[in-house]
């Protein structure tokens, strides 16, 4: 790894982000723990998605894909989905929004085959 990626940095920063708005959220709002970790991931993933948009504009260091890719896998596709739309941002690289629509396709299958399970187990 080079010693100035900011890849480590920010997936920090993002896994120290989603705890944190997680405890607040299940604390006021008493959730379980799965709606609790949505929410956090979610609103953490359109933050990022925001700030890295700003980078991109101010032309700063910015946010690696890879990281925004993650957060989109471990629950904040929803929220990168509205993130791209609101900031217009990571529209017109097609070979991020093709890992992206893959990335959603995982998830809708998994989500399907755990009802089919579910539903095959009841």
């Amino acid at each position: 790894m080079q010693k100035n990626n900011p890849t480590r940095f920010f997936l920090i920063l993002a896994a120290l982000a989603i705890c944190g708005t997680m405890g607040v959220i299940f604390k006021t709002m008493k959730p379980n723990i799965i709606h609790a970790y949505l929410i956090a991931v979610n609103i953490v993933t359109f933050l990022i998605y925001g700030f890295d948009k700003r980078q991109a504009v101010q032309s700063n260091i910015r946010v690696p894909e890879l990281l925004l890719h993650l957060l989109a896998l471990i629950g904040g596709s929803p929220a990168a989905a509205i993130a791209q739309i609101v900031f217009r941002h990571k529209t017109k690289k097609t070979r991020f929004r093709i890992i992206f629509f893959l990335i959603i396709g995982v998830q809708i299958a998994a989500y399907f085959t755990a009802v089919y399970l579910a539903c095959k187990a009841a």
